[in-house]
């Protein structure tokens, strides 16, 4: 689903009562050529706000913002887990930049605010003391967290993040900011909704003071574009606040009543922070706002930073994963000796080992100097001032070198004691938040992603420990979301308690009442199960393959499929090789080899075949054919399947027939579907891709795509006919309709199937019994079976 909203976008930056010409640490961009899957059409905003009087520069602000934000779109997932890895990313970035600026007491610290356009909703995550309003027709939203310096970035491992979420409607606007005005009351704010962002502009910058810093987005009916708004010279000062009072229309306390979060929590006024800058900029014009003219469109490439403004705070910048500027070493002080030149020792005439020497001797001196000035800094803040002139350099080097191995043994020590635990303790207990967020929510949309987001925050939890009340969780937000994702979870059961030989790798599976076929892709035979009172037993007197008398100079077996089957439990088998050479097996006698007759242009490598109603469907993408033997008459000639019209088939991995109806499931995923016909007024006709259709409550009507592609299709018989695909990467079987492909159900093991070294299998083949009441699922040499509910 594509946006329908376009997005004005306003930066607000006030500098004693001036309009400054940017607002440094806003970021916007769009999705690059090849985002990962769901990331198509979103659209996110950053905006980051420097807390520390220590600042990265204005460039490497912009670079580490462009990297976040590709890091955005190639993650995948829900948008929370996409917005959690931006969070932790810049986090990590500044605590690294931090750790090795320790000495200077240069730290830079910062807020991060994170919004989303996905389709018509909006996804906000906040980290730091930043704040976030919506503005709605149901009134005011007021999300934030108490001001918390551990949830500062730049201080701590772990990154602090908190998820919002609000359908986005037109006229609907989102203001970020750090510190909020004391006058941005619910009544004020309220007043607000459905102006301009001119008239916004004005009336915020009236109520707000001399000095603030904001992100104005607002949402308007469109095409799913981004307007960047600038300010038009030979503009109009803001309002007075006065001015603005009067003007500002009034709501009454019963609609604040409706609002869904009250405004809490100002901060006055004179802690909130400035914006460098010199020149102030004018005023944007109402008309501006309409005429794209005067708006920067983002539509193909991502916009850079808002250029800085001219004055800035004390900047710092290193070239640390991400970081890039200046060399912090010219920045740090120097002593009075160096100053005065002190140190500075005449060239002499010195012979090449001499100048070695004297080379390295130097810049040993000149470390230790250095690492004795920066040490000398913390060391006058904790030690008497008549002890420092008795330490020579030599003596704080040794200090400055031994101190933070104490201090890193010390802190590893009660890390490893005590932080485990608490690590663990804050992903459960922000687990136990998204539940209750989830079973508040009445829409199966939302509800979902707060299941998701509860999954994410106990898998972050289990890097740390686990427990009793995590396990329990697990399994109620993995219920919770299987309920909505219509899963149905089945008890899987070994087949076989010894398992097949290491080298048997199962590729094709067919099963009648009380046998299960095999084609093992190894060797190119056909294997057999069979059900007895004790469970499922190999039957090793089976002969089916090219290893057996009688098959002659048959290839290795590419497709096998159920002939016939009596009720006395002997089954036929026909099996195809790549040459179109055909095999005829039974229970306790020979294989039978027969040799299809090609049609006059020759087979080419036949991948696969299907039966239906006693035809033979041969697949043929060499010929780009499938080629029909009526009643299974090998002997006669095929006949062409298609018309005038011949979808393309070199990707065509499998198919399966029903009728009149043939699918074709191509290597990517997707389905052709074909129409036989033998009339020439209405010839065979194909249809390609066919979408699968969604049926799940909120999402009816809507295309289906499997999060990776499907490999293997199956048409089951009545008393329910019904198409199945298997997804091996999920260990999923899809259950859906004829002819509209629209989904029913999905079939999942309750327990992940996983090798012998603990990682979790992909499923190489999957079969249903003849009466459609045992699933059967292989990977590679090992047999799964259940009941089917």
């Amino acid at each position: 689903m594509t946006s329908s909203l376009d997005i004005n976008l306003l930066p607000l930056a006030f500098l004693d009562g001036q309009e400054q010409a940017s607002l440094p640490g806003l970021y916007i961009s769009t999705p690059p050529r090849r985002p990962a899957r769901g990331r198509q059409s979103d659209r996110i905003f950053l905006y980051f706000i420097p807390t520390s009087e220590a600042q990265l520069t204005a460039a490497s602000q912009e670079q580490v913002l462009a990297k976040l934000s590709q890091m955005y779109y190639k993650t995948s997932g829900s948008v929370t887990s996409a917005l959690r890895g931006v969070a932790e990313s810049l986090n990590a970035l500044l605590l690294e930049r931090n750790v090795r600026a320790s000495s200077t007491g240069q730290q830079a610290l910062g807020a991060l605010c994170q919004a989303v356009v996905h389709d018509d909703r909006l996804y906000i995550g906040l980290s730091g003391p930043a704040h976030a309003y919506i503005l709605a027709s149901t009134g005011v939203k007021h999300f934030h967290e108490p001001p918390d310096v551990n949830r500062i970035l730049g201080v701590g491992k772990a990154a602090s993040i908190r998820y919002y979420y609000s359908e986005l409607n037109p006229s609907d606007t989102l203001l970020l900011t750090y510190l909020p005005p004391s006058q941005w009351t619910p009544t004020m704010l309220g007043g607000l909704f459905g102006q301009g962002p001119e008239s916004l502009r004005r009336r915020l910058a009236g109520f707000s003071g001399a000095d603030f810093n904001a992100v104005l987005m607002q949402a308007r009916s469109g095409a799913g574009k981004t307007f960047l708004l600038r300010p038009k010279p030979g503009g109009i000062a803001p309002l007075r606040a006065e001015e603005a009072a009067s003007e500002t229309p009034q709501i009454s306390e019963e609609t604040l009543a409706a609002a869904p979060e009250e405004v809490v929590g100002a901060v006055p006024q004179e802690s909130q922070p400035s914006i460098s800058g010199a020149s102030a900029t004018e005023s944007i014009q109402p008309e501006s706002i309409q005429d794209e003219e005067t708006a920067t469109v983002l539509e193909s490439e991502a916009v850079k930073t808002i250029p800085p403004p001219i004055q800035e705070k004390v900047m710092v910048s290193e070239d640390i994963s991400g970081f890039s500027g200046t060399d912090a070493e010219a920045a740090r002080p120097v002593s009075g000796a160096k100053q005065a030149g002190a140190s500075v020792r005449p060239e002499t005439l010195k012979s090449p080992v001499q100048k070695l020497w004297s080379n390295l001797l130097l810049k040993i001196d000149r470390g230790i100097d250095r690492m004795g000035v920066s040490f000398s800094g913390f060391f006058r803040k904790v030690a008497p001032v008549e002890l420092l002139p008795t330490l020579p350099p030599v003596v704080l080097a040794l200090i400055a070198v031994l101190v933070p191995i104490i201090v890193v043994a010390i802190a590893s020590f009660i890390y490893f004691n005590s932080g485990k635990q608490g690590q663990y303790e804050r992903y459960l207990l922000e687990a136990e938040q998204f539940a209750s967020q989830a079973s508040a929510q009445a829409g199966a949309l939302t509800s979902r992603e707060e299941w998701t987001n509860v999954l994410e925050s106990l898998n972050q939890a289990g890097k740390f420990g686990d427990s009793s009340q995590g396990q329990a969780l697990r399994s109620q937000a993995q219920t919770a979301l299987d309920d909505l994702d219509g899963i149905s979870r089945l008890d899987f059961e070994a087949a076989l308690a010894s398992g097949l030989p290491s080298a048997v790798q199962i590729s094709r599976m067919a099963a009648s009442k009380t046998e299960l076929f095999m084609l093992d892709a190894q060797s190119g035979n056909i294997l057999r199960v069979f059900f007895t009172s004790q469970g499922y037993a190999l039957d090793e007197d089976f002969e089916c393959g090219p290893k057996y008398l009688g098959a002659g100079e048959m290839g290795s077996l590419v497709d096998f499929s159920i002939f016939s089957s009596r009720s006395q439990g002997t089954t036929t088998l026909i099996a195809l090789d790549a040459d179109g050479n055909l095999l005829e097996c039974s229970p306790g006698e020979p294989p039978k080899k027969s040799v299809l007759t090609p049609p006059p242009a020759g087979l080419g490598k036949p991948k696969g075949f299907a039966l239906d109603q006693n035809n033979f469907y041969l697949l043929d993408p060499e010929k780009n054919a499938v080629w029909i033997y009526w009643r299974s008459n090998f002997e006669a000639q095929p006949e062409f399947y298609f018309g005038e019209s011949v979808p393309q088939m070199s990707d065509v991995i499998d198919l399966t027939v029903d009728q009149d109806d043939l699918y074709l499931l191509h290597s990517d995923g997707h389905v052709t579907l074909c129409t036989y016909s033998d009339l020439s007024v209405s010839p065979t006709k194909c249809e390609s891709p066919v979408p699968f259709l969604d049926s799940r409550p909120g999402r009816e009507n809507r295309i289906l795509i499997p999060e990776t592609p499907v490999t293997q299709i199956f048409a089951s018989e009545p008393p329910d006919p019904s198409l199945y695909f298997l997804e091996p990467a999920k260990q999923a079987i899809f259950h859906m309709s004829l002819r509209t492909l629209t989904f029913h159900d999905q079939f999942r093991p309750s327990a992940e199937i996983k090798s012998k070294s603990g990682t979790i299998q992909p499923a190489s083949a999957f079969a249903l019994s003849a009466d459609s009441r045992v699933m059967f699922l292989a990977f590679g040499n090992q047999v799964y079976y259940s009941q089917m509910p």
